[in-house]
């Protein structure tokens, strides 16, 4: 192909915008223009000459070029190269969500039944469980929305969720009272890869009573004071947790998580105010 062709389609088409229809127009004049350098070759004229009788033949670059931008808007490109973008986004989270669900710890969306076990604790106010030589009556004392929340490598952490349960229990061997603070806690990100938030791992646990919880992996001896918990759902951008205070304490006025490993502080604290 002789360069004066070419160079007049790359002139014209330069007044595009949108840099795909840009190369498709230019592939399109190039057509046009071949078409009629093979035309003019084929009737007996010389190469250089066929060449510049088609330039001519196809006007001034400069006109067709602002005549071609008209035609082709760069705002309906720009859309359809966002509209793949947000199909390519949509399907890569769509893909992160099906296989990482699961993460190292295995987490799973809890079935119907047990989130519904787990939900007891927020919502009954009473449990009695009776047996052979055993009976036990549990009551909640559920608290205010704590509305805490705080940040740790991208990941906001949130307490959901809190109540108390004391189980009054007596047997043929002993009889005595308990206390559990359940909670769940919620961790977001907003990149759907991020994996599994490693602080709630080590959440240890302070109240306003001077009690210390240590967290499930450092406690030492079976009746120690902890902070426990298991994976409860695996959303698209969160994880949430249920957790509970163990051989807890009543009667704080707050409760406080804290995570501090690797030079990070983070702490949630718990106003543990009633509601009425």
């Amino acid at each position: 192909m002789d360069y004066r062709m070419s160079d007049w389609c790359t002139q014209a088409c330069a007044y595009i915008k949108y840099r795909p229809d840009r190369k498709a127009a230019e592939k399109e004049l190039l057509d046009h223009i071949n078409d009629k350098y093979s035309a003019l070759v084929s009737s007996g004229m010389m190469m250089r000459e066929a060449a510049e009788a088609a330039v001519r033949a196809m006007g001034d670059a400069g006109e067709v070029g602002r005549a071609l931008a008209k035609a082709h808007r760069p705002l309906a490109g720009y859309f359809l190269t966002m509209t793949k973008v947000l199909l390519a986004v949509a399907a890569v989270c769509l893909f992160f969500t099906i296989f990482r669900a699961r993460d190292r710890m295995g987490i799973y969306r809890q079935d119907k039944e047990s989130a519904r076990t787990i939900d007891s604790l927020f919502l009954d106010e009473h449990k009695d469980i009776s047996g052979e030589g055993y009976a036990s009556r549990m009551t909640r004392t559920l608290y205010l929305e704590p509305d805490c929340s705080a940040k740790s490598d991208g990941y906001t952490f949130t307490v959901t969720r809190v109540a108390q349960w004391c189980n009054e229990y007596e047997s043929e061997e002993s009889s005595g009272v308990d206390y559990i603070l359940y909670l769940t806690i919620k961790a977001t990100h907003p990149l759907p890869w991020a994996g599994y938030p490693e602080a709630v791992r080590w959440f240890t646990a302070t109240d306003s009573l001077g009690n210390y919880y240590s967290n499930m992996w450092d406690r030492l001896y079976s009746y120690e004071k902890e902070l426990a918990g298991n994976p409860y759902s695996r959303g698209l951008f969160s994880y949430t947790y249920e957790m509970w205070l163990g051989y807890y304490v009543p009667g704080a006025d707050w409760v406080e998580l804290r995570y501090e490993r690797d030079g990070r502080d983070l702490a949630l604290r718990i106003e543990l105010v009633e509601a009425k």
